[in-house]
């Protein structure tokens, strides 16, 4: 930077050759913008001080005046300490041109100052270069207009009256911008994109590092921030001047003086003129709550899936050590009844069936409503007959409701009495539980299952019943979990009250609505809508004289509970030789060394699983080392969708829970011997 001799100008012989100069006051100012670096040195080695102003890019302010003020500036601070202060520019080209006015600190590190000109005797503008002005001020066509002006009129007083007006509007303009800009909520910083040094912080920016914008104006992100942070924020400044384009950070760390480290979500993008890149604009948002409580919320959703996860594993161990000791009770009922029992012991094991049977339905409904919670239950769409399904579904409550003395009848229309497309388990699930409930509750008179199509194409089933009924209040919380009508239906009929929200549940997840409607002593309608479309009717391949099971098989029992293998060859004694061993690799090893017609094979088991046997199984038959394939049926007490879908996908024929019943297991053997003669 160029220094002056403090004899190059001698400001006070200037003015006093001119007392037009001393007659300027602040009213006539007008605004000039220049810049301050912080890098500024100015020489000055007697009480005035005499020195070149910084450079700006495109100006010819450095070149064309010099400043005179009341005290040394060596850096920003002491610019920012001539607040107010009159000071004194000496035009270097026309040493009879003087601007006289006031350094003003304004928001966001710039000087303004407020200057009134004087020039010769004859008062008239001198050359004033309208780059000297700050666009953002707007008045540099109106200079080139006024200098033109005045060459013409010599009338100063005109000059300085538009220079007064041009002046208050700049300022006002100035003002609104300033206020716009403090009043954002985000943090806006703009840097001087050559030495990186602040300019311009908002109120939001203050309050978010917890520093007056005195302090961090002219100063650097290495003066202000960690050493890691500064980097950081300095390589991303240039990344944005190299690229041109605006940058976003979705988080980044930010640390302040009054809040310690933030996250922030920041956006910069740079300016750019003839000479490159002038400022760097940075956007910034707290976002520290917003990813606290993303965190928290993971965490919580993490700890969620893994208590869902302990729930599942729970259930699915519960289920299967209930069923174990169920499938003794309700089997060996079973095969009691096949046999010839004098009145009084055949009402016994009536009373150990119904007990079996009633503790099994509890189990499901638990299970059934727990995996309904967690978003496990899956619908399996296939094509089924609607009118076949209802009619079976009737004939299991009939044996109920004709004990009780009560009528069961069935009025389909043809349009529902065809082939459909759902969920046929799912479907029969809600007309079961609703035709049960309707048996349960009516001592006398009529169960009726309606079924048509509604005006919208859905399938509508209606049970209605000449029972109890209900009142409105009982109708709005008989969907409850765990819910019935009043506390005495519990200790009369039994029941987790569940059976109806599991079925409400289903029929949501199946695109359909079920909703009841009754009145005391009136009886009661329970109708549920479900979209099924028809489908083409689906043709039943009747098997040929040779699919029918052999009337002697060996039978090979895989299963490690001695229960579980004592009730299988009571259920199949006179229709089967049964070999037993107990677990997979006792399986495989028979079945090498032995020849069987078909293998029971449970899931759980030591040494090696049933499904690993499996897979070995049929790993030999494809590579030759077996002759033909096995029927294998998973017999087991794990009943849930994923357990039947891992059976099927080992190579398993069929997948049958625990407990069975000598029906159950003669259909799954049928069935297995069937397909494998088709």
């Amino acid at each position: 930077m160029e220094c002056l001799s403090p004899g190059s100008v001698d400001a006070l012989a200037i003015a006093s050759r001119d007392p037009a100069f001393d007659r300027a006051t602040l009213d006539f100012l007008f605004p000039c913008r220049f810049e301050v670096r912080g890098d500024l040195a100015i020489h000055a080695s007697t009480e005035r001080l005499l020195a070149l102003a910084p450079d700006l890019p495109g100006a010819a302010l450095n070149d064309c005046f010099i400043v005179e003020a009341a005290r040394p500036i060596g850096a920003f601070a002491d610019l920012a300490a001539l607040d107010r202060t009159s000071i004194v520019l000496h035009s270097r080209r026309d040493p009879g041109l003087r601007l006289r006015g006031a350094i003003s600190l304004q928001p966001g590190g710039r000087a303004l100052f407020l200057m009134a000109q004087a020039a010769g005797d004859d008062h008239q503008v001198a050359e004033v270069d309208p780059a000297n002005l700050s666009p953002l001020d707007g008045a540099a066509d109106l200079i080139a207009a006024l200098r033109v002006q005045a060459a013409q009129t010599g009338d100063a007083e005109t000059v300085v009256a538009a220079l007064a007006l041009a002046r208050d509007e700049a300022v006002s303009r100035q003002e609104f911008f300033d206020a716009i800009v403090q009043m954002l909520p985000a943090v806006l910083m703009v840097k001087d994109a050559r030495d990186g040094r602040y300019v311009l912080v908002n109120r939001a920016a203050e309050e978010m590092l917890g520093v007056r914008a005195e302090a961090l104006l002219g100063r650097n992100v290495h003066e202000l921030f960690p050493p890691e942070e500064a980097l950081a924020f300095a390589a991303e400044d240039q990344a944005v001047i190299a690229s041109g384009a605006m940058t976003v950070v979705e988080e980044e760390t930010v640390t302040t003086v009054a809040r310690g480290k933030r996250i922030f979500t920041t956006k910069k993008s740079a300016t750019f003129g003839e000479e490159g890149a002038h400022y760097i604009v940075t956007v910034g948002e707290d976002v520290t709550e917003r990813t606290e409580t993303r965190a928290a919320l993971q965490t919580a959703l993490a700890a969620a899936e893994e208590a869902a996860l302990s729930k599942s594993v729970f259930l699915a161990n519960m289920s299967h050590e209930i069923r174990t000791p169920l499938n003794g009770i309700v089997a060996i009922a079973d095969i009691l009844n096949r046999e010839s029992l004098e009145p009084r012991l055949k009402d016994m094991v009536g009373i150990i069936s119904a007990s079996g049977e009633t503790l099994e339905r509890l189990l499901s409904d638990i299970l059934d409503q727990a995996r309904i919670e967690s978003g496990q239950i899956t619908l399996e769409t296939a094509p089924f007959h609607l009118g076949d399904m209802v009619r079976a579904t009737a004939a299991l409550g009939e044996l109920k409701a004709r004990e009780k003395g009560v009528a069961l009848c069935i009025d389909l229309s043809p349009e529902v009495d065809v082939a459909v497309e759902g969920d046929m388990v799912r479907v029969r699930q809600i007309l079961t539980n609703l035709v049960s409930n309707a048996v349960k509750f009516t001592e006398a008179g009529q169960v009726t299952i309606t079924g048509y199509r509604s005006a919208d194409a859905s399938v509508r089933f209606e049970v209605r019943d000449t029972g109890e009924g209900f009142d409105e209040a009982t109708r709005m919380r008989i969907f409850g979990r765990f819910q019935q009508a009043d506390n005495t239906i519990t200790r009369k009929f039994g029941g987790t009250g569940l059976g109806l929200a599991i079925s409400r549940e289903l029929a949501s997840l199946m695109g359909g609505v079920l909703d009841c409607e009754g009145r005391p002593g009136q009886g009661a309608c329970f109708w549920f809508e479900l979209p099924l479309p028809q489908v083409d009717e689906i043709v039943t391949l009747l098997p040929g004289p040779t699919a029918v099971a052999p009337p002697q098989l060996r039978v090979l029992v895989a299963d490690d509970h001695p229960t579980n293998r004592k009730v299988i060859e009571l259920m199949l004694e006179g229709a089967a030789e049964v070999a037993c061993v107990e677990n997979g690799q006792e399986a495989l090893d028979a079945l090498a060394t032995d020849s069987f017609d078909m293998v029971l094979m449970d899931m759980q088991m030591p040494v090696m699983d049933g499904l690993t046997a499996i897979r070995h199984q049929r790993a030999r038959e494809a590579s030759g080392q077996a002759d033909g394939r096995m029927p294998i049926i998973m017999l087991t007490a794990n009943a849930l969708p994923e357990h039947v879908a891992a059976s099927l996908a080992a190579g398993a024929d069929r997948h049958l829970d625990k407990p069975i019943t000598a029906a159950s297991l003669f259909a799954a053997l049928t069935d297995v011997f069937t397909a494998k003669a088709a």
